[in-house]
């Protein structure tokens, strides 16, 4: 008897020990530093002094276009080769062997769509912050006004680095778009400032009128509070309906609530 309860007392501690660790895990500051460049992304996890990237993605890269070649008006056209005739078996090459047929898969295989749903997400995120930014930084402040209101913890924004480009198809909407952006970001810029501590290195934004420097954007920044409250708004943002890949049904749906 009293070796059992000695074994009972021996589990309690290290139960009570494990309990503790835990919640001073979740009680530590976490920062989730995110970084944006066309074509790629990179979220990385700080405390402290430590820095771990949890996750890099790129775009696959556009292959160039092969040039046409440009005709001269009134040139001749190039002579079509003709065939010669040749005596048989002279200068005649082997004819390679026809390819093997690849092998078939096995039932069990698990299909090739299966492999890639979790890009699909980032696809989503990278095409929403080329066409609609706005759209991205919105349902971003929603999701941290929420646990503004329901956590005593709080939140704040360190080393926020921006530099963004408005490129449209003309000059004349350039500049119209440039002004209503330069409006709508400083409007935002002081709304979240007075709701979240923010340190910026620099906000720059920038009319492009012939789309030269759309490679050049860069958004920087690391969000900082407890440990608990991070994972929590990770798991929001991650699970909302803006960011989810959509099929062709909602495409066609979001385009038609878009045209009414």
């Amino acid at each position: 008897m009293p070796v059992l309860l000695l074994a009972l007392k021996i589990l309690a501690g290290l139960l009570l020990a494990v309990l503790v660790l835990l919640a001073a895990a979740l009680l530590l500051p976490l920062g989730i530093a995110v970084e944006y460049r066309p074509g790629r992304v990179e979220i990385a996890a700080v405390c402290g002094p430590v820095r771990r990237s949890l996750r890099t993605y790129r775009t696959p890269a556009a292959k160039p276009g092969g040039q046409k070649k440009q005709e001269t008006p009134g040139a001749a056209p190039a002579p079509e080769t003709t065939e010669t005739n040749v005596p048989p078996g002279v200068g005649e090459r082997p004819q390679p062997a026809p390819p093997e047929p690849p092998p078939e898969e096995p039932e069990h295989a698990a299909p090739a769509e299966e492999a890639g749903p979790k890009d699909g997400k980032l696809e989503r995120i990278l095409a929403l912050l080329e066409e609609d930014p706005a759209a991205v930084a919105a349902c971003l402040w929603r999701h941290v006004r929420w646990l503004g209101r329901h956590s005593p913890f709080k939140m704040r924004v360190r080393r926020l680095h921006v530099f963004w480009t408005v490129t449209c198809e003309d000059a004349a909407a350039t500049a119209i778009a440039f002004g209503a952006a330069m409006t709508a970001l400083n409007t935002a810029l002081a709304a979240v400032q007075q709701s979240i501590p923010l340190q910026s290195e620099g906000l720059w934004l920038e009319p492009d009128f012939t789309g030269a420097r759309r490679a050049d954007r860069h958004i920087f920044g690391i969000v900082q509070a407890r440990a608990i409250l991070m994972l929590h708004l990770l798991y929001r943002v991650w699970n909302d309906p803006l960011l989810q890949p959509q099929t062709d049904t909602a495409q066609t749906a979001q385009s038609a609530a878009t045209q009414k």
